[in-house]
């Protein structure tokens, strides 16, 4: 298995468009309770080629072929002292090989390679699971969990939150 996160190509959004239009099982757990929709091709070629010329996000390659992306933003938006980061990988028959927590040791060491912060963060809901579990075993911790405030399909969830100092990510094993 070889894992690599590099910068996106022009060539690169059109593929990444095609694996978020073929794969949709991804949907269900990338914060779905917002219903935001789906993107026109343009409007997504668009947002992912400015995010991605700041490498806010890069693509996930596993074995070769680009599989997903990983991206960040600030929080506290121009202060830029917050960053909370995500991860996907499009295809759910690549779920649950541990090509998602390389992926995020990765990004994670890269963004702390980049800016001078103390902490990285990444939050997602108890209706994702797979995203907590991978989180903790690189060396998140939890932060925070709100109960019961993000709701999908007629139930509730909880928003979770997790976290990982500079330090601590240095110093694992």
């Amino acid at each position: 298995m070889t894992v690599k996160i590099q910068p996106l190509t022009q060539e690169d959004l059109g593929i990444l468009w095609e694996l978020s239009t073929h794969h949709t099982e991804w949907k269900k757990f990338d914060a779905p309770y917002f219903e935001d929709g789906d993107f026109s091709k343009n409007a997504f070629l668009e947002t992912f080629r400015l995010a991605a010329e700041h490498e806010r996000w890069k693509g996930i390659w596993i074995d070769g072929v680009l599989s997903g992306l990983v991206s960040y933003y600030f929080d506290d938006g121009r202060l830029k002292r917050w960053i909370e980061m995500g991860i996907v990988i499009y295809d759910e028959r690549l779920w649950s090989r541990g090509y998602g927590r390389e992926a995020l040791k990765l990004w994670t060491t890269e963004l702390f390679e980049r800016f001078d912060l103390p902490r990285l963060g990444l939050t997602t809901w108890s209706g994702n699971p797979r995203m907590v579990r991978a989180a903790r075993k690189v060396g998140f911790q939890l932060e925070g969990q709100i109960r019961k405030v993000r709701f999908w399909q007629g139930e509730y969830y909880d928003s979770v939150r997790l976290g990982v100092l500079r330090e601590e990510w240095f110093s694992r094993d």
